[in-house]
């Protein structure tokens, strides 16, 4: 007869939604849709990963917008890839928001590629929580138009930040005020990425 040790087992959103409980100090949670393990530290409901981000969303900007209409700029997002776990979602009713759904730490970063057609281009990016400024501020993403020099990027790197269910993040795009000429994003270069790290 052969032996067999099951563990705690059910859907991410039984996970997370209270169902399966609160496991104890070492004991494991397999989510059977998501094919992640978590293991219990005795206080977090659900669990902690024990391999992977509990959930992934990135946003990506499918087509190009002009992010220097005004001083400053929200990105608006098309498509989301790759999206798993409950804790992330993203929705067309403001296509700027990635909206947190569990209280938790998160990873964050952001990206912006452009093209100008005017004589110079000075922009910065943020990562916004509920409206306000959070994080690294991208440098400065300094163009000048001049023999065919017309692109750039603004960059944020990866820093992790807690959140509260309902937060919402944004990425925006602030400029030099005296420059009024278009400067568009180029589709399929522009992220806003966050998973859950705790």
């Amino acid at each position: 007869m052969t032996s067999r040790i099951n563990i705690k087992r059910g859907t991410d959103t039984a996970r997370t939604d209270g169902t399966l409980g609160t496991p104890s100090v070492g004991e494991p949670i397999f989510t059977t849709d998501q094919k992640t393990l978590f293991i219990g530290d005795g206080s977090t409901a659900g669990g902690v990963p024990a391999t992977k981000p509990a959930s992934v969303c990135q946003l990506i900007a499918l087509t190009s917008q002009n992010i220097n209409a005004s001083t400053t700029n929200l990105v608006n997002w098309s498509g989301c890839f790759p999206n798993y776990g409950v804790d992330l979602s993203h929705t067309t009713g403001d296509p700027t928001k990635l909206t947190i759904n569990t209280t938790g730490t998160y990873a964050i970063t952001g990206s912006v590629v452009y093209t100008s057609t005017g004589v110079r281009y000075n922009g910065f990016l943020d990562v916004l929580l509920n409206g306000v400024a959070i994080g690294p501020q991208s440098a400065c993403g300094y163009t000048r138009n001049a023999s065919g020099h017309n692109h750039g990027s603004l960059h944020i790197p990866i820093f992790l930040y807690p959140c509260t269910a309902t937060n919402y993040l944004q990425l925006q795009v602030t400029r030099e005020s005296s420059v009024t000429v278009a400067a568009d994003t180029i589709a399929r270069r522009c992220i806003l990425m966050a998973y859950r790290v705790a």
